[in-house]
Protein backbone atom coordinates (compact mmCIF):
# COMPACT_ATOMS: atom_id res chain seq x y z
CA UNK A 1 0.00 0.00 0.00
CA UNK A 2 1.41 3.40 -0.98
CA UNK A 3 1.07 6.56 1.05
CA UNK A 4 -0.23 9.85 -0.43
CA UNK A 5 3.28 11.30 -0.25
CA UNK A 6 4.72 8.51 -2.42
CA UNK A 7 2.31 9.09 -5.31
CA UNK A 8 2.60 11.92 -7.89
CA UNK A 9 0.26 14.86 -7.29
CA UNK A 10 -3.03 14.88 -9.27
CA UNK A 11 -3.37 17.28 -12.16
CA UNK A 12 -6.82 18.72 -11.40
CA UNK A 13 -7.11 21.61 -8.95
CA UNK A 14 -9.57 20.05 -6.48
CA UNK A 15 -7.81 16.67 -6.47
CA UNK A 16 -4.45 18.37 -6.01
CA UNK A 17 -5.76 20.34 -3.03
CA UNK A 18 -7.04 17.14 -1.41
CA UNK A 19 -3.69 15.45 -2.10
CA UNK A 20 -1.76 18.31 -0.50
CA UNK A 21 -4.01 18.15 2.58
CA UNK A 22 -3.47 14.39 2.89
CA UNK A 23 0.30 14.81 2.64
CA UNK A 24 0.26 17.64 5.21
CA UNK A 25 -1.72 15.53 7.67
CA UNK A 26 0.64 12.62 7.10
CA UNK A 27 3.66 14.79 7.83
CA UNK A 28 2.37 16.53 10.94
CA UNK A 29 0.41 13.59 12.34
CA UNK A 30 -3.05 13.67 13.82
CA UNK A 31 -3.84 15.92 16.76
CA UNK A 32 -3.85 14.10 20.10
CA UNK A 33 -7.09 12.95 21.70
CA UNK A 34 -7.73 15.62 24.33
CA UNK A 35 -10.29 16.55 26.95
CA UNK A 36 -10.29 20.34 27.26
CA UNK A 37 -11.44 22.00 30.50
CA UNK A 38 -11.25 25.43 32.10
CA UNK A 39 -8.18 24.28 34.04
CA UNK A 40 -6.25 22.78 31.12
CA UNK A 41 -6.03 19.73 28.86
CA UNK A 42 -5.91 15.98 29.38
CA UNK A 43 -3.85 14.53 26.53
CA UNK A 44 -4.96 10.89 26.24
CA UNK A 45 -2.58 10.11 23.38
CA UNK A 46 0.58 10.96 25.32
CA UNK A 47 -0.94 10.39 28.78
CA UNK A 48 -0.11 13.91 29.94
CA UNK A 49 -1.99 16.68 31.75
CA UNK A 50 -1.12 20.21 30.61
CA UNK A 51 -2.06 23.54 32.18
CA UNK A 52 -1.00 27.16 32.17
CA UNK A 53 -0.55 28.85 35.51
CA UNK A 54 -1.25 32.59 35.63
CA UNK A 55 0.25 35.11 38.03
CA UNK A 56 -0.63 38.78 38.24
CA UNK A 57 1.69 41.39 39.79
CA UNK A 58 1.01 42.78 43.21
CA UNK A 59 1.00 46.54 43.68
CA UNK A 60 3.42 47.36 46.50
CA UNK A 61 2.84 51.10 46.82
CA UNK A 62 0.50 53.88 45.71
CA UNK A 63 3.03 54.68 42.97
CA UNK A 64 2.44 51.31 41.34
CA UNK A 65 5.66 49.47 42.24
CA UNK A 66 5.44 45.73 41.54
CA UNK A 67 7.67 42.69 41.83
CA UNK A 68 7.87 40.10 39.04
CA UNK A 69 8.93 37.43 41.52
CA UNK A 70 5.54 37.58 43.24
CA UNK A 71 3.76 37.10 39.90
CA UNK A 72 5.98 34.14 39.02
CA UNK A 73 5.36 32.45 42.38
CA UNK A 74 1.64 33.05 41.95
CA UNK A 75 1.79 31.44 38.49
CA UNK A 76 3.56 28.40 39.97
CA UNK A 77 0.94 28.04 42.68
CA UNK A 78 -1.86 28.47 40.12
CA UNK A 79 -0.35 25.77 37.86
CA UNK A 80 -0.12 23.38 40.81
CA UNK A 81 -3.76 24.02 41.76
CA UNK A 82 -4.93 23.44 38.19
CA UNK A 83 -2.93 20.22 37.89
CA UNK A 84 -4.34 19.02 41.20
CA UNK A 85 -7.92 19.68 40.12
CA UNK A 86 -7.45 17.99 36.74
CA UNK A 87 -5.80 14.95 38.32
CA UNK A 88 -8.61 14.65 40.85
CA UNK A 89 -11.21 14.72 38.04
CA UNK A 90 -9.31 12.33 35.74
CA UNK A 91 -11.79 9.63 34.57
CA UNK A 92 -10.25 6.34 35.64
CA UNK A 93 -13.12 4.05 34.61
CA UNK A 94 -16.80 4.17 33.70
CA UNK A 95 -17.92 5.21 37.19
CA UNK A 96 -15.04 6.88 39.00
CA UNK A 97 -12.62 9.78 39.00
CA UNK A 98 -9.07 9.54 40.33
CA UNK A 99 -10.00 11.34 43.57
CA UNK A 100 -12.27 8.38 44.38
CA UNK A 101 -9.31 5.97 44.45
CA UNK A 102 -8.35 6.88 48.01
CA UNK A 103 -5.36 4.52 48.02
CA UNK A 104 -3.72 6.80 45.45
CA UNK A 105 -4.31 10.10 47.29
CA UNK A 106 -0.66 10.45 48.32
CA UNK A 107 0.68 9.75 44.84
CA UNK A 108 -1.87 12.08 43.28
CA UNK A 109 -0.90 14.97 45.55
CA UNK A 110 2.82 14.34 44.98
CA UNK A 111 2.32 14.19 41.20
CA UNK A 112 0.65 17.61 41.15
CA UNK A 113 3.72 19.12 42.84
CA UNK A 114 6.26 17.33 40.62
CA UNK A 115 5.30 19.10 37.41
CA UNK A 116 7.66 20.04 34.60
CA UNK A 117 7.43 23.61 33.32
CA UNK A 118 8.80 25.30 30.24
CA UNK A 119 9.98 28.91 30.09
CA UNK A 120 7.58 31.35 31.69
CA UNK A 121 6.12 34.10 29.50
CA UNK A 122 6.38 37.60 30.97
CA UNK A 123 4.03 40.30 29.69
CA UNK A 124 4.43 44.06 29.75
CA UNK A 125 1.78 44.50 32.45
CA UNK A 126 3.75 42.20 34.76
CA UNK A 127 1.51 39.15 34.25
CA UNK A 128 3.29 35.78 34.08
CA UNK A 129 2.07 32.67 32.24
CA UNK A 130 3.72 29.38 33.22
CA UNK A 131 3.04 26.25 31.08
CA UNK A 132 3.26 23.07 33.19
CA UNK A 133 2.63 19.37 32.60
CA UNK A 134 2.65 16.01 34.38
CA UNK A 135 2.34 12.42 33.11
CA UNK A 136 -0.46 10.18 34.36
CA UNK A 137 0.72 6.76 33.12
CA UNK A 138 1.54 6.02 36.78
CA UNK A 139 -2.19 5.72 37.54
CA UNK A 140 -2.54 2.49 35.51
CA UNK A 141 0.74 1.13 36.91
CA UNK A 142 -0.33 1.81 40.52
CA UNK A 143 -3.94 0.62 40.25
CA UNK A 144 -5.06 -0.39 43.76
CA UNK A 145 -8.11 -2.62 43.24
CA UNK A 146 -7.63 -5.00 40.34
CA UNK A 147 -10.44 -7.33 41.43
CA UNK A 148 -11.33 -10.61 39.69
CA UNK A 149 -9.62 -9.65 36.42
CA UNK A 150 -6.19 -9.91 38.10
CA UNK A 151 -5.13 -13.19 36.49
CA UNK A 152 -1.57 -14.07 35.57
CA UNK A 153 -1.40 -14.01 31.76
CA UNK A 154 -0.56 -17.32 30.10
CA UNK A 155 0.30 -16.34 26.54
CA UNK A 156 1.95 -18.28 23.72
CA UNK A 157 5.28 -16.97 22.47
CA UNK A 158 3.72 -16.19 19.09
CA UNK A 159 0.51 -14.74 20.53
CA UNK A 160 -0.62 -11.10 20.34
CA UNK A 161 1.60 -8.58 22.11
CA UNK A 162 -1.17 -6.04 22.64
CA UNK A 163 -4.50 -4.82 21.30
CA UNK A 164 -5.36 -2.27 18.63
CA UNK A 165 -9.03 -1.30 18.92
CA UNK A 166 -10.81 0.37 16.00
CA UNK A 167 -13.82 2.17 17.46
CA UNK A 168 -16.95 2.95 15.49
CA UNK A 169 -18.34 6.14 17.03
CA UNK A 170 -17.46 8.58 19.80
CA UNK A 171 -16.41 7.39 23.24
CA UNK A 172 -15.18 9.32 26.27
CA UNK A 173 -11.64 8.23 27.24
CA UNK A 174 -10.72 6.71 30.61
CA UNK A 175 -7.59 5.21 32.15
CA UNK A 176 -9.17 1.74 32.34
CA UNK A 177 -11.28 0.08 29.64
CA UNK A 178 -14.30 -2.15 29.99
CA UNK A 179 -15.18 -4.46 27.12
CA UNK A 180 -18.81 -5.64 27.01
CA UNK A 181 -19.68 -8.73 24.99
CA UNK A 182 -22.90 -9.71 23.17
CA UNK A 183 -24.37 -11.34 26.31
CA UNK A 184 -23.44 -8.32 28.51
CA UNK A 185 -20.52 -10.25 30.00
CA UNK A 186 -17.57 -7.90 30.48
CA UNK A 187 -13.87 -7.71 31.25
CA UNK A 188 -11.68 -4.79 32.34
CA UNK A 189 -8.41 -3.95 30.64
CA UNK A 190 -5.54 -1.50 30.78
CA UNK A 191 -4.26 -1.35 34.35
CA UNK A 192 -1.80 -3.33 36.48
CA UNK A 193 -3.23 -6.75 37.31
CA UNK A 194 -5.70 -6.90 34.43
CA UNK A 195 -5.40 -10.01 32.26
CA UNK A 196 -5.63 -7.81 29.16
CA UNK A 197 -3.55 -4.74 28.36
CA UNK A 198 -1.98 -4.30 31.80
CA UNK A 199 0.71 -1.98 30.36
CA UNK A 200 -1.84 0.81 29.89
CA UNK A 201 -4.07 2.47 27.30
CA UNK A 202 -3.46 5.23 24.79
CA UNK A 203 -6.17 6.95 22.74
CA UNK A 204 -5.45 8.29 19.27
CA UNK A 205 -7.04 9.36 15.98
CA UNK A 206 -4.05 8.04 14.01
CA UNK A 207 -3.85 4.28 13.41
CA UNK A 208 -0.28 4.55 12.10
CA UNK A 209 0.70 6.22 15.38
CA UNK A 210 -1.02 3.43 17.30
CA UNK A 211 0.78 0.71 15.35
CA UNK A 212 4.12 2.42 15.97
CA UNK A 213 3.55 2.60 19.73
CA UNK A 214 5.81 0.25 21.74
CA UNK A 215 2.90 -0.11 24.16
CA UNK A 216 1.16 -2.69 21.94
CA UNK A 217 4.28 -4.48 20.68
CA UNK A 218 5.11 -5.92 17.26
CA UNK A 219 2.07 -8.26 16.97
CA UNK A 220 -1.04 -6.42 18.16
CA UNK A 221 -4.41 -8.10 17.73
CA UNK A 222 -6.81 -5.82 15.84
CA UNK A 223 -10.48 -5.87 16.84
CA UNK A 224 -13.47 -3.62 16.20
CA UNK A 225 -15.64 -2.13 18.90
CA UNK A 226 -18.53 0.29 19.33
CA UNK A 227 -19.04 3.01 21.89
CA UNK A 228 -21.37 2.22 24.79
CA UNK A 229 -22.39 5.89 24.87
CA UNK A 230 -21.01 9.17 26.25
CA UNK A 231 -22.24 8.38 29.77
CA UNK A 232 -19.90 5.37 30.02
CA UNK A 233 -16.25 6.54 29.75
CA UNK A 234 -13.86 3.84 28.58
CA UNK A 235 -16.66 1.34 27.84
CA UNK A 236 -16.60 -0.45 24.49
CA UNK A 237 -18.98 -3.02 23.02
CA UNK A 238 -17.44 -5.92 21.11
CA UNK A 239 -19.23 -8.08 18.55
CA UNK A 240 -19.71 -11.83 18.59
CA UNK A 241 -16.54 -12.42 16.59
CA UNK A 242 -14.48 -10.61 19.25
CA UNK A 243 -16.08 -12.34 22.25
CA UNK A 244 -12.86 -14.37 22.64
CA UNK A 245 -11.44 -11.25 24.28
CA UNK A 246 -13.53 -11.94 27.39
CA UNK A 247 -11.36 -15.00 28.09
CA UNK A 248 -8.14 -13.67 26.59
CA UNK A 249 -4.73 -13.23 28.19
CA UNK A 250 -3.06 -10.41 26.29
CA UNK A 251 0.13 -8.78 27.64
CA UNK A 252 1.35 -5.36 26.59
CA UNK A 253 -1.05 -2.46 26.31
CA UNK A 254 -4.03 -1.21 24.33
CA UNK A 255 -4.22 1.47 21.62
CA UNK A 256 -7.74 2.77 20.99
CA UNK A 257 -8.19 4.39 17.56
CA UNK A 258 -11.08 6.85 17.45
CA UNK A 259 -12.61 8.25 14.25
CA UNK A 260 -12.02 11.95 13.62
CA UNK A 261 -15.58 12.77 14.68
CA UNK A 262 -14.99 10.90 17.94
CA UNK A 263 -12.97 13.70 19.54
CA UNK A 264 -14.06 14.24 23.16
Amino acid sequence: MTSPASRPPPSSGSDRAAWLLAVALLLVGAAPVETITDDGRIDWTNRMIRVQGVGTPRVLSPTGGVTAHDAYEEARADAERRLGRLLARLPVDAQRRLAELKALDGQREAAAKAYVSTAARHFSDGTVHLPAEIPFAWVAASWPDTGPAAISPGVADDGPTGLLIRVDGAVAPAVRLRFVGPSERSITAGVAGDAVGAAGVIWTHDEAEAIASPLIGPRPKVIRAKSAGPAAPGTLRIAEDAAWLLDARVPGGVAVVLPAEGKP
